[in-house]
């Protein structure tokens, strides 16, 4: 997998990502800017990360989220 550039069109609403720090969080919103605004699964609103800063979770990553939420 390479290092290519990620934009705001690289991910969607509800997409399970990586953050800088490990954690896994739900995208759900996605500005032009390549802003975006994470949920870390508690429900609050309170994560916004330049796209480049995240990367989409893996398969099993996905999996796990999706059993705990």
């Amino acid at each position: 997998m390479g290092m290519e550039e990620m934009t705001a069109a690289s991910f969607q609403i509800d997409d399970i990502v990586k953050l800088p720090d490990g954690k896994l969080a739900k995208v759900v919103r996605i500005f032009d800017a390549g802003m975006v605004i994470m949920d870390e699964g508690d429900g609050l609103l309170k994560w916004k990360f330049n796209v480049s800063e995240i990367a989409h979770a893996l398969k099993e990553e996905i999996v796990l989220w999706n059993l705990a939420h």
